[in-house]
This record gives C-alpha cells, structure tokens and sequence, in this order.
C-alpha cells in the first residue's frame, strides 16, 4: 500500500465520522503494528495524517494493521482499523 493510499484511507474514515456528528477539531493517535505511533491533531481538509517513514513511500506488511483512536472536539471517540488487506473499518464509542 502506497502512503498516499494510507492517507486516503485516513481521509475516508475522517469524513465517515464527520457525517456521523464528529466535530473538528480531531485528535488520533495511531499504533503500527511493528510498535511506532503518531498522533496529532487535524481537519479532514489536512492532508498528512500520518506521517511516512523518511524515504518510504511504500506501507509495509510490518506496519499493518494500524489502530487509530479519534477523539472529536466533544470528547466522542472512534476506534478505527487498517487491515493489512487495505480494508479500514471504524467503532464509535460514546
């Protein structure tokens, strides 16, 4: 999977919450599977939720799944999954 797939998929599950009453700002952390984290705080307009290892342009078997938390700006939370297939899928949690 291409990092700018991986953004893409990032971008699709933001603008699912957001249809889902998630309001901006949202925060997420996100857990690779090989251990590395992110986390940062965006609009869906934003591109570069998470950020590439320098000089991989590629997403790795290694680094799938990825678990993102979204938390929104009333505190609703989202936990959302990446399989390694490219498959993402989201749970809200109130």
């Amino acid at each position: 999977m291409t990092h700018h797939a991986l953004d893409q998929l990032v971008a699709d599950l933001v603008t699912q919450l957001s249809t889902q009453g998630f309001e901006n700002p949202l925060s997420f952390a996100a857990t690779e599977r090989n251990g590395r984290t992110s986390s940062g705080s965006s609009s869906p307009t934003q591109t570069g939720w998470i950020e590439p290892i320098p000089g991989q342009a590629d997403v790795g078997p290694d680094r799938l799944p990825i678990h993102i938390l979204f938390v929104d700006a009333k505190s609703r939370a989202a936990h959302a999954v990446i399989e390694p297939s490219g498959a993402a899928s989201v749970q809200l949690w109130t």
